[in-house]
């Protein structure tokens, strides 16, 4: 069975919508898998470090506060998060080489685009709850992402 948001939110009533329009920039439009979290203000570090681990088929929820300021995804990392079993990103922010990142064979999503990289301070933390979207958000939760949106729920749902 193919996954698709509306037929799990119909199914699972304590699912939660992410409430945010989100763009598709990677080639795979549907993905889904238990969560990691990054909090990454204008920095990437954590991004970085956490896509060099092995991903074991997670997502990789970053949350940026909508910057427009830099991306927090480019084309390598990318690359990396492919290389390392992750099987989507998903970014309250912007990512770069789009032209790029359309081609890859990973879930992502970001709010926009941005050719500005951003800077390696070390800024940040990882693993922490998440709040966009009107919708919190934890480490190990679930994540099931498509063109209609993103539902967010404690457990793994069927389908």
């Amino acid at each position: 069975m193919k996954l698709t948001t509306p037929d799990l939110s119909d199914q699972n009533d304590d699912a939660k919508v992410i409430e945010l329009s989100f763009n598709h920039y990677g080639s795979i439009k549907s993905f889904h898998g238990q969560i990691e979290t990054a909090i990454c203000p204008n920095d990437n570090s954590y991004v970085k470090e956490i896509l060099e681990e092995d991903g074991k088929n997670r997502l990789l929820f970053v949350d940026g506060s909508k910057s427009m300021k830099c991306a927090l995804l480019g084309d390598m990392l990318a690359a990396k998060a492919i290389d390392n079993n992750w099987s989507g990103i998903v970014i309250n922010g912007c990512v770069r080489d789009v032209e790029i990142l359309s081609s890859l064979s990973i879930g992502i999503m970001a709010i926009a685009s941005s050719p500005k990289r951003s800077k390696k301070k070390g800024q940040g933390s990882r693993s922490e709850t998440l709040n966009f979207g009107n919708t919190s958000i934890n480490r190990n939760d679930w994540a099931y992402c498509d063109q209609n949106g993103i539902l967010v729920s404690t457990k793994e749902l069927k389908f």
